[in-house]
């Protein structure tokens, strides 16, 4: 009897262990496949990642091989400009080159303000421009019923009028 007592003991032992590790696989699948789930998240945003930042590395090469072959080319222009200036041109002349350089250099400043500006509106009206320009539109609108309203129906209306002969 004691023998049975504690087979049946063991028994429902067993049975609770393999219940609760029935559910333990249970919650361990899920989690593993959730876990997967973030994995594959995570690898696809990385690939995302990677391809921008490819673009932008490609794009990047390339502003610079350009940008240093306008360099060289500015360099190689400016270095033969001076010395033909340093060989044949007279002090006047550079003098009057240097005034202009100097002009030019002011006005690319003054000019350079007003792109800043340019594309700032740009922008700005690029974002916001349709709605304003509708509101503009309906502004208009407005503008020219109140005007057309205050027009007075009488063409001689508060003018001096010559009596009939």
């Amino acid at each position: 009897q004691l023998a049975a007592l504690e087979t049946a003991q063991l028994g429902h032992r067993l049975a609770d262990h393999r219940a609760d590790l029935t559910t333990l696989r249970t919650d361990t699948t899920a989690a593993h496949d959730a876990m997967d789930a973030v994995i594959q998240k995570c690898q696809r945003n990385i690939h995302l990642c990677l391809s921008k930042l490819q673009v932008a590395q490609r794009s990047h090469s390339e502003f610079a091989v350009s940008t240093r072959t306008s360099v060289h080319e500015l360099a190689d222009a400016l270095e033969a400009h001076a010395q033909r200036i340093q060989n044949e041109a007279p002090l006047q002349a550079v003098t009057s080159l240097k005034n202009d350089v100097d002009k030019w250099a002011d006005w690319a400043g003054r000019c350079d303000s007003h792109v800043q500006l340019s594309v700032g509106f740009i922008e700005w009206f690029f974002e916001r421009g349709e709605a304003y320009e509708a509101n503009l539109q309906l502004m208009e609108a407005q503008l020219k019923h109140l005007s057309l309203r205050h027009v007075t129906r009488q063409p001689f209306d508060g003018r001096v009028r010559f009596a009939d002969s």
